[in-house]
């Protein structure tokens, strides 16, 4: 549910599943889509490996909101057809399980018409993700790292201090 609040996606989404279901990220899209009575879109990692074949594909379905690792969409800014032009209805980029770079968040906006750019971190072990900010204008001019995040609803970050066993919170 805390998706639903924080992201603010509604069942006019249709949501892009190309992660494998071994991997925790495909429940974002999956629950998210399942939840909100909207519409997801699987993809075969055969599919993902076509770039052309892909990007035909999630035109033709309207894809809204891609949720991947930043990897994957540094892989498709190369292709030309890969922007708001050619995909209109691409409107949200999730990422998680790796560093976002600036240079990926640069050249998204760019190509897709100042998009929402969210990023995501946390346990893959426990959580998917714990901590989540959406990448604005004011991070990108004081940032050349992208900060993680704050706690997501209903969530609290807790710091070990291995030196002295003490717990204090995170002031991420």
């Amino acid at each position: 549910f805390w998706i639903e609040k924080d992201y603010k996606f509604s069942t006019n989404d249709v949501f892009l599943n190309q992660s494998p279901f071994t991997f925790d990220v495909s429940l974002y899209d999956i629950l998210t889509s399942f939840m909100l009575g909207a519409s997801v879109l699987l993809i075969s990692r055969e599919l993902a490996s076509n770039s052309e074949r892909f990007l035909d594909k999630i035109k033709k379905y309207g894809v809204s909101v891609w949720t991947s690792t930043p990897s994957f969409a540094y892989i498709y800014l190369r292709e030309k057809d890969y922007n708001f032009l050619f995909l209109p209805k691409l409107k949200t980029f999730i990422f998680a399980g790796e560093v976002l770079s600036f240079k990926i968040v640069k050249s998204l906006l760019y190509k897709f018409n100042n998009p929402r750019v969210i990023n995501a971190y946390g346990p893959t072990e426990a959580t998917i993700t714990t901590t989540w900010i959406e990448i604005t204008d004011d991070l990108l001019q004081n940032n050349i790292k992208m900060p993680i995040g704050y706690p997501r609803r209903d969530c609290k970050i807790l710091i070990l201090n291995e030196q002295n066993d003490k717990i204090g919170r995170a002031h991420v």
